[in-house]
């Protein structure tokens, strides 16, 4: 395999990365200059509209005069603001080095997004090591994600590099640039940050012509590619954040007790749930080999990680009910190494549980992906009990329940043969009807192998749960479950009679079209007679025409021709002489 240059860094500059109104989000007062000031003025001089917000308040560090502190930066801002030309940014004035990666910042970032109807959303990038930085990354990716309308996300960067699909040439606009980088002069006392990223925007000319004296690195991406692929946000760096800060009031834990099988998928699967936004979560991975238990770390993301190693000879139904014995969360999920959750997914079921005062389980929708095929389809219905007592569970890796049914005995039963997640489906719903989220929220991945994990509806009862279960059920339920399925058979039945009549109305067609096309086949064929009928007398006719031009050149040049030529000059003129006057 060969590679180009091209392949890794731009060999053009441009104006600009797209036309249309701009949001520019910056970490601290200072960032939206040193990482994209030339940029804004690039839009400007388009003539696009550009906003831009300064998150923090910078002012971390300065306990004793924070509030004058702030202020100071505010204006460094405003100036520099006045000579890039977009004019007065907005502060949000929230604390330096306390961004949170969570709902509420990225709900007011889409806010802002819609209040200026931006299409292009200016970040920094999702290689940046400060936390601000990386927090507003990750939060204005996934804003971006959410949107409504197809924006595109560019990310610049400040304290790191990163991999530009974009170089904007800035040589216009450099003096500007410099000057509006002196406006911060309480940073400047601290480091020479306007030398460091003018050397920066030099560096980047490296693959550009040499007219260009400095140039921007960007990297875009349309909100499509964040939905198709929601784990780019944290695959391309590793700069994990790893605190665990305490807040005045935690919002609830929720355990993810993840069956881990395959090293490859359970890697897929953790990053899924280091994107989720909910902000208080635990990971107990019950790893069913010592290999996947040894590679495990102690965190994952900001959540921390504990590992189970399951004991192959004992029942694998003991291990999980082991998890769910040491799990802290007040809320539990039951997830396995095939389950990719969307970054919201958490947070939106557990928005649905809190919207109901006596829930206590909540399952959505899911994606199920065919890894043989790449296709997928959407699993969405709404279960009631007469579904679970036709054999149909929850699909437990969309679900999330309260830790009052675990002390309420709802475990995995130790007795069957196998483990069976419709068991505990009909335990949870001998206490509580699960609520259903109608939109689906995570893919499940079928695997390529056959056997019981490939079962298209894996949450399925087994005969032997069905059999401990349908013991239990009076002869009212049997007989509502009967005329459930009575309806069904009699619902399928009718279906099947009308698909029997559009059948056969189809024949009928069919066989009025077959009739048209053997008469115009017909038809075709006399005009295809005809046509080839006047074909052959056009062609006599042409030959005789042909036998007649020849026969009068022969009579041309004949010598009885030219020998009567005085004959036929005298006949002429008499004819004239004898024409009336």
């Amino acid at each position: 395999m060969k590679f180009s240059e091209h392949q890794f860094v731009p060999y053009e500059a441009v104006r600009s990365v797209g036309r249309g109104p701009v949001l520019v989000l910056a970490p601290h007062p200072d960032d939206e200059v040193f990482g994209c000031g030339g940029a804004i003025m690039r839009h400007l001089e388009a003539g696009d509209p550009v906003r831009v917000v300064i998150v923090t308040d910078g002012a971390f560090g300065q306990d004793r005069d924070r509030a004058t502190y702030a202020l100071t930066r505010q204006s460094e801002s405003r100036h520099a603001g006045t000579l890039l030309g977009y004019g007065e940014p907005d502060f949000w004035e929230l604390p330096d080095r306390g961004l949170e990666y969570g709902e509420a910042l990225i709900r007011r970032i889409l806010d802002a997004i819609e209040d200026n109807r931006a299409e292009l959303l200016y970040a920094p990038s999702w290689w940046e090591v400060h936390p601000d930085h990386l927090v507003l990354a990750l939060a204005a990716a996934e804003a971006v994600r959410r949107c409504p309308r197809d924006i595109l996300l560019v990310m610049y960067e400040v304290g790191v590099p990163l991999h530009p699909s974009h170089l904007v040439d800035i040589t216009p606009v450099l003096e500007r640039k410099s000057a509006a980088m002196a406006c911060f002069a309480s940073q400047m006392s601290q480091q020479s940050y306007d030398r460091h990223v003018s050397a920066l925007n030099r560096f980047r000319t490296y693959t550009l012509p040499e007219e260009i004296q400095a140039a921007e690195a960007l990297r875009t991406m349309r909100r499509a590619d964040l939905q198709r692929d929601p784990l780019r946000l944290i695959r391309p760096g590793d700069y994990y954040t790893r605190t665990n800060r305490d807040t005045v009031k935690q919002p609830p834990l929720i355990s993810a007790i993840l069956l881990a099988e395959d090293a490859q998928c359970l890697a897929d699967t953790l990053d899924a749930l280091a994107l989720q936004t909910h902000p208080n979560i635990e990971i107990l991975i019950v790893a069913q080999t010592q290999k996947i238990a040894e590679g495990s770390t102690d965190w994952c993301g900001r959540f921390p990680v504990r590992t189970l190693l399951a004991d192959t000879e004992e029942h694998p139904a003991k291990t999980l009910n082991q998890a769910l014995e040491e799990s802290r969360g007040d809320y539990i999920c039951l997830i396995d190494d095939r389950s990719l959750p969307d970054p919201d997914h958490l947070n939106l079921l557990l928005e649905q549980l809190n919207s109901d005062p006596v829930g206590q389980c909540v399952y959505s929708g899911l994606r199920i992906r065919d890894d043989a095929t790449g296709q997928s389809r959407i699993q969405n219905e709404r279960l009631d009990r007469l579904d679970l007592q036709a054999g149909t569970g929850l699909p437990m890796p969309a679900a999330l329940f309260a830790r009052e049914l675990v002390a309420a005995d709802c475990r995995f039963d130790e007795q069957l043969d196998t483990l069976d997640v419709w068991d505990l489906t009909a335990q949870i719903h001998e206490h509580i009807d699960p609520i259903h989220l109608d939109r689906a929220t995570l893919t499940w991945r079928q695997p390529r192998q056959t056997g019981n994990r490939n079962d298209p509806r894996p949450w399925g009862a087994s005969p032997q749960a069905y059999e401990k279960w349908s013991s239990r059920w009076g002869g009212r339920e049997m007989l509502a479950l009967a005329r459930r399925l009575n309806g069904s058979l009699d619902e399928a039945r009718l279906q099947l009679t009308e698909r029997d009549d559009q059948c056969a109305a189809l024949s009928v067609e069919r066989d009025r079209l077959r009739s048209d096309l053997d008469s115009t086949d017909q038809e075709r064929q006399e005009l295809q007679a005809r046509i080839a009928a006047m074909e052959a007398a056009s062609q006599r006719n042409t030959a005789e025409r042909e036998a007649l031009r020849l026969a009068l050149e022969a009579i041309y040049r004949s010598t009885s021709w030219r020998l009567t030529a005085p004959l036929r000059w005298m006949v002429t003129r008499l004819r004239r002489g004898a024409t009336p006057k």
